[in-house]
């Protein structure tokens, strides 16, 4: 399930950002895994996986947790939310979106960060759109021999 969900997103999501031998080691069956393996160590901690449903069809899903760095409070972290194509132009992103911000306040953080991979300009137009805005802050990493970029975002929480 959220294995077949991240993979089919994050290909559709990286499709012309990612390298091919990213994108092709992509292993649905290793992804559930390593959720089964995560979700019941996390039991009682920050950190929680919500799942977008239309008619019971697994669309999107979003991975939150509470910052682990020092603060002067609990900052809330989008780890991904990723769709699959034929999500697109359901509203599921936003209703997504605003169920990860309300856990954010329940958890009492004040800000929320995350990143996304530049070039990537629907995730950057979309999250624009909900309040978040760039630091300024580029994170380089390497893609299979390949030098991408994370682009640092940062929004208030109500």
């Amino acid at each position: 399930m959220i294995g077949q969900l991240l993979v089919r997103s994050a290909k559709f999501a990286y499709a012309d950002i990612a390298s091919p031998e990213y994108l092709a080691a992509l292993d649905p069956e290793a992804r559930a895994a390593e959720y089964e393996r995560l979700l019941p160590v996390q039991h009682g901690l920050r950190y929680g996986v919500f799942l977008a449903l239309d008619n019971n069809v697994e669309l999107g899903f979003a991975e939150i947790e509470l910052s682990q760095v020092e603060t002067a409070g609990p900052v809330g972290v989008l780890q991904r939310m990723f769709f699959v194509p034929e999500s697109l132009g359901r509203g599921l992103g936003p209703l997504l979106h605003d169920t990860i911000v309300e856990e954010f306040t329940r958890w009492g953080c004040a800000e929320a960060g995350l990143t996304y991979v530049r070039g990537n300009e629907r995730a950057r137009s979309f999250y624009r759109k909900q309040g978040w805005a760039e630091t300024g802050e580029i994170r380089p990493f390497d893609d299979h021999g390949r030098e991408l970029y994370d682009i640092v975002m940062r929004r208030l929480i109500p």
